[in-house]
């Protein structure tokens, strides 16, 4: 924690993700809920949710070179007035169909900022570190995503679901204004232009590119978050409505998603230090094996207690997950390429989630929810089992000055 006080970008974004995360998590859950408010199905979620990710496949990795050669500051600053504008358009829409460029926005924009966001937090933190880092900020992020749901429960129970939209709008303009606060490397500020993205992206797939052999180590880790990413995405845009068809409620689901982020914070802090002391692979697979039991339990899940468990571990398997993904990129790439690398990931992540709502909605709407959810147990082992076999990890010495040393 200390790391975040003593640089005022790590603090700055401390905040801005505190307050993000809250918003996130005040409206996420009832989006597809939302989307019935205005006349659409399941169906019409997972169409939304696949058109709005087709459209955004190729700019993450535009985002991460633009956020390379400008900046970090200025590509989240561009992220959070879109969030804005995206908020505004969903508030004032009538029914499902007017929602739809208002999800898209909203979608990309959520998407894209994760570039800018690790590589500014790689650039700031050294090895040792890095792991604890991530930690820490997704405890802070835990924090913001246990209150978010606490609020927007409330708000949906007295008030109305839209309010929790209109509040996330004003959120995100404090976030415009802290954004603004970021300081900016002058030696980032070259000249750019838009051939310079293009000849930057075909550098970046060319037989012995820098970036390719960056990824070299990480091959593993790519095929098995794409996997995973797909197999997820069948059931997980469905959650909140599953619960709802459960229990015959929406009352108790910002509760579930509070104790989700209990759990989360707790495992955060906790694996943070881990992946820095005994590595990001075994945290990795830890994962894998965690999202496989959720899976489980959301399948045989009828009461209440048995969502409890499934929300409790779902924590456990984001705490274990993001710090090493994050950490063990940030390891392998140099400062200067992370924008790009992070790009790679986040774009062809996105584009195996394109299909994933689609057939989700599709499967849903014909045979109801086993299915999905039982993809989803078999992308948790098929994530262990890719990286336990295959995946090679950067080994990071204690004296800050030391080079990472590439291992099997």
């Amino acid at each position: 924690m200390h790391q975040l006080i003593k640089s005022k970008n790590l603090f700055i974004l401390s905040i801005i993700l505190f307050i993000w995360a809250m918003c996130e998590a005040m409206t996420r859950p009832y989006l597809p809920i939302y989307v019935t408010e205005l006349g659409g199905n399941m169906l019409a979620f997972g169409f939304m949710n696949s058109l709005s990710t087709a459209i955004t496949i190729i700019f993450p990795l535009i985002v991460g070179i633009i956020s390379d050669k400008k900046g970090r500051k200025k590509v989240l600053i561009w992220c959070t007035a879109l969030e804005v504008l995206s908020i505004l358009i969903i508030v004032l829409s009538n029914n499902w169909i007017q929602l739809i460029p208002g999800f898209i926005i909203l979608n990309f924009a959520t998407i894209v900022r994760k570039t800018p966001q690790s590589a500014l937090i790689v650039s700031e933190t050294q090895e040792e570190y890095r792991g604890a880092v991530f930690g820490s900020l997704n405890s802070i992020q835990g924090i913001g995503k246990i209150i978010g749901p606490l609020i927007s429960a409330i708000i949906v129970v007295g008030l109305s679901t839209k309010l929790t939209f209109g509040i996330r709008g004003v959120l995100l303009v404090i976030i415009l204004l802290l954004t603004t606060r970021i300081f900016e490397e002058e030696q980032q500020n070259v000249k750019f232009s838009r051939t310079t993205i293009f000849n930057t992206i075909s550098k970046s797939f060319t037989k012995n590119s820098d970036v390719r052999k960056t990824l070299a180590p990480l091959a593993a880790l790519l095929v098995a978050e794409v996997m995973i990413s797909f197999f997820n995405g069948i059931f997980s845009p469905f959650l909140s409505v599953y619960v709802k068809t459960k229990l015959n409620s929406t009352a108790s689901l910002g509760f579930f998603y509070a104790i989700m982020q209990v759990s989360f914070i707790l495992t955060s802090w906790i694996a943070g230090s881990m992946t820095d002391k005994i590595g990001r692979k075994k945290m990795l697979i830890g994962n894998g094996i965690t999202s496989l039991l959720v899976s489980l339990v959301l399948l045989a899940a009828a009461v209440q207690w048995h969502f409890i468990v499934a929300f409790i571990l779902w924590g456990v398997m984001l705490g274990l997950g993001i710090p090493a993904f994050e950490a063990i990129v940030g390891d392998a790439v140099p400062k200067n390429k992370c924008g790009q690398v992070y790009g790679i990931f986040t774009a062809l992540t996105t584009f195996a989630v394109v299909p994933a709502p689609l057939i989700g909605g599709f499967i849903i709407d014909r045979a109801g929810y086993d299915i999905p959810i039982i993809l989803a147990a078999i992308g948790g082992i098929l994530y262990a089992v890719i990286v336990s076999l295959f995946l090679k990890e950067a080994k990071v010495k204690s004296d800050k000055d030391s080079k990472i040393e590439i291992m099997s």
